[in-house]
């Protein structure tokens, strides 16, 4: 028994080190695209550049309170907190709803549709690219629509979101001691820089590559994850089947 659970402490123990490494390179990697928007938005305050809140540039509202025994109408697919990721949207395992045509009218979202949190993870945001999808958002979700998409890309509003919510400045507009939350009237407080039409294309190219290269990372390091929990659930199995013994034939075992 001794020698099972040294052979098991050695497997493990390179496990442990290797989840270790991963979950530093994972912070690594989501500190990247934060340096760049910070650097871009320092940039934009150094030079002057106008800053005005979400409510002066957009329009916002908030989703439906979807209750199927509640309702009736046709039955819709809709984007719930958790479908929402930054920067893209998770559409694998959308729900159903009854909506009427008034409500599907009023809460279908449209290409260049900005959808923010306003719970889970307050102000994680993404821009709605489909057209015709007829998907709607429910309460949990706000809606932001650009007045002027001339005076203001989408794409950068979403960015410079993602930079004032995790550089932590709009955490004094959340409610919530547990839970926290991003009221609409507190999310239209939020102040965004309004650099020229170019500044922002130039802007939306150099941090999209490094949105690019994240993403990336985080889909290798996703993998190497689910592979660590994999060789870790082969090392019991074959540790609780006797056929570990210390020596090199583990690894082919395992």
């Amino acid at each position: 028994q001794r020698r099972i659970v040294e052979i098991l402490e050695e497997h493990l123990s390179h496990l442990d080190a290797a989840d270790a490494e991963l979950h530093w390179a994972q912070s690594r990697s989501d500190a990247l695209l934060l340096a760049a928007l910070r650097s871009h938005v320092e940039s934009l305050r150094s030079t002057g550049t106008r800053f005005a809140r979400v409510g002066e540039v957009a329009s916002t509202t908030l989703g439906k309170m979807l209750d199927a025994k509640k309702s009736s109408g046709e039955p819709t697919p809709y984007l719930a907190n958790i479908n929402v990721r930054w920067g893209g949207f998770d559409l694998e395992k959308l729900k159903l709803v009854p909506l009427t045509t008034e409500e599907r009218r009023r809460l279908t979202m449209l290409p260049g549709d900005v959808i923010v949190c306003e719970g889970g993870e307050p102000g994680r945001c993404a821009v709605w690219d489909r057209e015709d999808s007829g998907v709607a958002y429910q309460k949990a979700l706000h809606r932001v629509r650009v007045h002027d998409r001339q005076q203001l890309r989408p794409e950068y509003l979403a960015l410079m979101l993602r930079e004032t919510i995790q550089s932590g400045r709009a955490d004094r507009l959340f409610t919530g001691t547990t839970i926290k939350h991003l009221p609409q009237e507190k999310l239209r407080l939020i102040e965004i820089p309004l650099p020229g039409s170019s500044v922002q294309v130039a802007a939306l190219g150099e941090l999209g590559a490094v949105a690019q290269s994240s993403h990336r990372l985080t889909a290798a390091l996703d993998a190497a994850k689910s592979r660590s929990a994999a060789l870790r659930r082969a090392v019991l199995a074959a540790a609780f089947e006797g056929k570990l013994t210390g020596r090199h034939t583990d690894a082919e075992v395992i």
